[in-house]
């Protein structure tokens, strides 16, 4: 039961990592998008 519970666990961790890694990734996009937007100008 436990190991069951401590597999579940893990499989969300790794999905929130997942999940922050995408997001960050976003906003770095988005922050480089501005930058060179800014350069431009």
């Amino acid at each position: 039961m436990f190991d069951f519970v401590k597999k579940e666990n893990l499989l969300h961790t790794t999905t929130l990592k997942k999940i922050l890694i995408f997001k960050m990734k976003k906003l770095i996009e988005k922050y480089n998008l501005i930058k060179i937007w800014n350069y431009r100008i």
